[in-house]
């Protein structure tokens, strides 16, 4: 992929202040690697390095749309709710749409709940001026983005432990969502608005495919599910370049709002990326067991990423990482029978989860810098209080149905 860099010096933002945005489209495809951002999407604007706030959707998605940390927002599992804040969906003024595209059973994914959100609105539906945010399937398993259509039990059985074949279809699977991120731009030409348009394209999370015997997301914390790519697109934005600094998922919601000349929060964590150029940022891992359909917090690490790598920490008790290790190997869910498939790297996965640090990569800065920023972002309170919401029948349903429960 050929970039021509963008020379920041003298400059406080990672791109200027952009003439005229009415609108907003974010489209967020699932589970796109850093390393799998396609080709003809770079070359349409300003591409990012991005640290994902968390590796799990639920958490991810309420980052960029409140311009809070984890710990701020409070979303910690798809039994709790985005806080009563402002948000990329609830600005003054403007008409506002969330999208996943699928059926209505979609609407059951669990995100929806999390939002507070009851219908999907197509970006078509929208009235001007608009914020749009989409998620879409991207690569996430079981690759519905690549037409997958067997059920879930189907999925594990054929591709656990096959790795070029999950390769395969995960790159499938990123084609089918450049199509469709192709068919959104496309709306916004016929709606006369690609010149006052401001595009997103970016991602909650990476995608494990086989490093360490891995497959999913969630844990344990590496590069591959931390670094996702973010792409600008406006007339105003240079195509084809990219930034030689870092953004944080937190940092997009502010970044949105300097662009429609809104006021921005003072509470807010994030910064606008055309006054400011971050040079490390804030990730979260963790995973939950659902008890009688009530998460329960059994796993948890945290890191701090530059361009160049990063200091993961592990914050769960000893013996608790050592049952994660164990049902890493022993568990019913799908990276698990992936793992004793592929048993030459188990002892690589555990390792990731006993240690209780890790460097990956040559992060310009050192651990004891990383746990004093950990420390520092984790310190703050939720805005609100986090009240579990139950999960309904056909929600639970559809979790089972991708292997979450």
């Amino acid at each position: 992929m050929n970039f021509r860099s963008i020379d920041e010096k003298g400059s406080q933002g990672i791109f200027g202040a952009l003439n005229e945005v009415d609108n907003v489209c974010v489209f967020m495809a699932d589970a796109l690697r850093w390393d799998h951002l396609p080709e003809s999407i770079a070359e349409r604007g300003l591409t990012v390095k991005t640290i994902a706030a968390s590796l799990t959707t639920h958490t991810s998605v309420p980052t960029m749309l409140t311009g809070l940390w984890p710990r701020h927002h409070g979303v910690l599992s798809r039994q709790h709710q985005i806080p009563d804040v402002p948000n990329l969906l609830d600005i003054p003024d403007l008409d506002d749409g969330y999208y996943m595209p699928g059926d209505e059973s979609v609407v059951d994914d669990g995100t929806f709940s999390v939002l507070k959100i009851e219908e999907r609105r197509e970006l078509g539906r929208l009235d001007s001026p608009w914020t749009y945010f989409e998620r879409h399937h991207g690569g996430h398993v079981p690759f519905e983005a690549a037409g997958w259509e067997g059920s879930w039990d189907e999925f594990v059985e054929e591709f656990a432990g096959n790795i070029e074949k999950h390769r395969h279809w995960y790159e499938k699977a990123v084609s089918g969502t450049v199509e469709d991120f192709e068919d959104r731009l496309a709306t916004i030409r016929e709606r006369g608005e690609e010149s006052n348009t401001l595009i997103v394209f970016t991602s909650d999370h990476g995608e494990y495919l086989g490093e360490a015997g891995l497959v999913d997301h969630s844990s344990p914390m590496r590069p591959e599910g931390v670094y996702v790519p973010t792409v600008f697109i406006h007339p105003d934005i240079p195509a084809g370049t990219k930034a030689d600094h870092v953004m944080r998922h937190v940092d997009l919601f502010p970044t949105i709002l300097d662009s429609l000349d809104q006021p921005t929060p003072e509470h807010l964590d994030g910064e606008s990326l055309s006054r400011s150029s971050p040079s490390r940022g804030y990730s979260l891992s963790t995973s939950n067991v659902y008890f009688g359909g009530k998460p329960r917090h059994v796993y948890e690490s945290a890191g701090i990423w530059d361009a160049d790598g990063g200091w993961v920490r592990n914050q769960t008790a000893l013996h608790h990482r050592a049952l994660m290790a164990l049902g890493l190997l022993a568990g019913r869910r799908w990276k698990s029978k992936n793992i004793r498939r592929s048993l030459e790297k188990y002892p690589q996965a555990v390792g990731h989860y006993v240690r209780s640090r890790e460097q990956f990569g040559d992060p310009r800065f050192s651990f004891e810098e990383a746990v004093a920023d950990i420390e520092a972002i984790e310190s703050v309170s939720p805005v609100s209080d986090k009240d579990l919401t139950d999960l309904s029948e056909d929600t639970e349903e559809r979790l089972q149905d991708l292997g979450y429960l």
